[in-house]
């Protein structure tokens, strides 16, 4: 049976349970699919841990577990990733290239490819000016999903569900800025050797969608637009992304 694990790594401040249903999801439509989730020090189960100021020191340690991994899971290795993760992604499969067969962006971005105003937006740089020194988790998530998604009035449960996240495993105010100085930073490679998925939302609020498609200039790759869901698209439509993923070889 040949097995394909997939690698999900999530974006800034955010835990591998924001993924959502997608990862059942993708089991399902793939019996032979296993996914696994590589957290951000700082965030979800190593919320103790110290963050980094640069993409290539999370990938460093990311790849620590992946190795770990390796030896207990045979078949191949792809990365899907969002976003902060894309990053890590890109510079993953640059350093390393024959660790990831497939690496599937979504809504990523690069310091030499995009202005910062379209990297993080300053709806997004206000929202988070506006919510750092608050306590109210609900109120924060609710902030957030009206920004990340195309959700205008996020149901109040995920908003509970998602303030509970946050509540049990509270990222530290340094981490979070250690976070956004690393992603500020990223220079895209010039190159990949992986097959290269590039996947964006043209209602991005976070990031704009042009940032995808200057990568995948850059890489010379196709960018596939969803024209309806927001920064957050695993959260918004998980199976346009399955779609997506079916056609890979």
């Amino acid at each position: 049976m040949d097995i394909t694990n997939w690698l999900l790594i999530r974006g800034l401040a955010r835990e591998a349970r924001h993924w959502g249903e997608f990862p059942n999801m993708l089991q399902e439509e793939a019996p032979k699919t296993i996914v696994h989730f590589l957290e951000l020090p700082g965030v979800g189960k190593k919320v103790n841990s110290r963050s980094h100021t640069r993409i290539e020191d999370y990938t460093d340690e990311l790849r620590e577990e992946w190795l770990y991994l390796k030896d207990k899971f045979p078949g191949k290795w792809n990365i899907l990733a969002i976003s902060m993760g894309g990053m890590i992604g890109m510079d993953w499969c640059h350093r390393y290239p024959e660790d990831i067969g497939t690496l599937v962006l979504i809504n990523s971005s690069a310091g030499n490819l995009s202005l910062p105003h379209h990297r993080f937006s300053s709806k997004a740089m206000n929202m988070v000016l506006k919510l750092f020194f608050k306590e109210n988790f609900e109120e924060r998530e609710t902030a957030i999903l009206k920004i990340t998604t195309a959700i205008l009035n996020p149901d109040k449960d995920l908003v509970k569900k998602y303030a509970s996240y946050s509540s049990e495993n509270p990222i530290k105010r340094i981490s979070f800025l250690k976070q956004m100085f690393a992603a500020s930073r990223f220079k895209i490679p010039k190159e990949l050797k992986c097959q290269l998925l590039i996947l964006a939302s043209i209602r991005d609020q976070l990031a704009n969608y042009k940032c995808s498609v200057a990568i995948s200039k850059h890489f010379e790759r196709k960018v596939i637009l969803h024209q309806t869901a927001g920064h957050d698209l695993p959260l918004d439509d998980p199976k346009w992304i399955i779609e997506q993923i079916k056609y890979l070889k």
